[in-house]
């Protein structure tokens, strides 16, 4: 009787080890929750370029229409970091430009920016105005290694939510640091009625957006602007920002843990076998 007891034990805990020896495999097939950029420190800025025409309706309460119209060139736009901690961002964006006309009168090629600051939400990139008012969700940044066909997120304020697959397959661009592996993530979505046109082209490893369609991002509301509307080329012109850089292969670390631990599983199992084998012919 005890002999068979032994049996059953030896059984049970072989089983049992090769659960534990596969639990690697499990947990690498479980996706990681959204995390916060470990990139975004104080003080950390990303400025784009553009010298095309562009136009930008800013906020004004006390015109008709509850906004300006406003025609620029040879812009630079971007924003920096002010001040963070574990779960908020301080973001200021500025506009510098050159100024063509203001809801028609010249503005006569004047050096003019627009500033203004929000706080963003590290985990879900949600906006908020400095009164502490919900705005939207920021695509400036979306999540670092994102697989091929996953749903990025790009605006989650009820009862409107969006989100759109990323398509990682060939997908890299030169950058001021070089070639980079890349993403992209495109489509429609409707935010309080309107159907807006989400383009973004991201870095791979950090999710830092490259290039795009900027139009409206709830962060360039701090500074006051509705929408902003870019032609031509958008570069990346400056950034503190490490951005990654291309690879070969993905390693793929179940396909590796698989490999290692399967050899084990099946020695273990052998084992198991011929001892309780061996306990039988003993009986």
């Amino acid at each position: 009787m005890q002999e068979r007891t032994n049996c059953r034990l030896l059984k049970a805990l072989g089983f049992f080890l090769i659960f534990l020896l596969s639990s690697p495999c499990l947990i690498c097939a479980v996706g990681a929750d959204s995390s916060a950029p470990n990139w975004l420190k104080k003080d950390t800025y990303v400025k784009y370029t553009t010298s095309e025409v562009g136009y930008a309706y800013i906020f004004n309460g006390s015109n008709s229409r509850g906004y300006d119209t406003l025609s620029f060139w040879n812009a630079t736009f971007g924003w920096r970091c002010v001040s963070l901690n574990t779960t908020m961002a301080k973001l200021n964006f500025t506009l510098h430009y050159v100024g063509n006309w203001l809801n028609g009168v010249s503005l006569e090629n004047a050096s003019l920016q627009i500033s203004g600051d929000v706080d963003v939400d590290l985990y879900s990139r949600t906006v908020y105005a400095s009164n502490g008012s919900l705005i939207g969700t920021t695509h400036l940044w979306g999540p670092a290694n994102p697989s091929d066909g996953e749903d990025v997120v790009l605006w989650d304020i009820p009862p409107d939510r969006i989100t759109l697959p990323a398509n990682t397959n060939n997908i890299w661009m030169q950058t001021i640091q070089g070639k980079q592996d890349g993403y992209q993530v495109g489509g429609n979505g409707t935010v309080k009625g309107v159907i807006i046109n989400f383009l973004i082209l991201c870095d791979l490893d950090t999710g830092l957006m490259v290039d795009g369609d900027f139009g409206y991002d709830p962060v360039m509301a701090g500074a006051g602007i509705n929408t902003l509307l870019l032609n031509g080329r958008i570069i990346l012109s400056d950034t503190n920002i490490q951005l990654g850089g291309p690879k070969d292969e993905p390693v793929n670390w179940s396909a590796v843990l698989t490999f290692l631990v399967l050899p084990v599983a099946v020695f273990a199992m052998l084992f198991v076998t011929l001892y309780i084998h061996y306990f039988r012919k003993k009986r």
